[in-house]
């Protein structure tokens, strides 16, 4: 549960790294996987594989507007890797067989998400996970750097601004029954 976008990130330690190992569209797994500060390196071949291979994806369908245009691809490659441990921690953790994991982001101020936070949720719905994503301000949010893979959107109820997302880990949880 992300309580207010933007997300934080680890993205700019890693914007060398990708200068490096994006070469001519393609992403050089082997460049990334040989340098120390390589973030991957804890995760099953498999997973790092699958992750490459969503990254590339987005790469090559331009789902991030800017992609191959202005410098963008650095920048979808340098957040993939800063994606931080939690998160890293989640994707070690995915079961493909079983149950999706699932990202709730709250948006309730005014231009809060940023970039980096539509290639990540990007990402993260391509590898596997659900993604969900409230808006209260009916602002556009993370559709403004994506090119063509909008969400589906659902609108409900008026508008309501500067809200300030409640602590859900403090509330009473419901006991199960039996």
């Amino acid at each position: 549960f992300v309580r207010q976008l933007p997300m934080p990130l680890e993205a700019g330690a890693y914007q060398a790294l990708a200068l490096k190992a994006l070469k001519n569209g393609r992403i050089d797994r082997e460049v990334l996987r040989r340098d120390r500060r390589y973030p991957f390196a804890l995760l099953r071949d498999e997973l790092q594989d699958h992750l490459f291979d969503k990254l590339q994806l987005m790469l090559d369908r331009r789902l991030i507007e800017g992609t191959f245009v202005n410098g963008t691809e650095y920048t979808v490659l340098a957040t993939a890797l800063g994606m931080g441990k939690e998160l890293l921690r989640r994707l070690q953790a995915f079961d493909f067989t079983r149950k999706n994991p699932k990202v709730v982001c709250v948006d309730a101020k005014e231009g809060g998400a940023t970039l980096q936070d539509a290639i990540l949720l990007t990402l993260l719905n391509l590898v596997g996970f659900d993604v969900a994503l409230f808006a209260p301000t009916g602002y556009r949010t993370l559709e403004r750097f994506l090119a063509d893979n909008l969400p589906v959107e659902h609108q409900i109820g008026e508008y309501i601004y500067d809200l300030t997302t409640p602590e859900l880990d403090a509330m009473p949880q419901a006991k199960p029954a039996g």
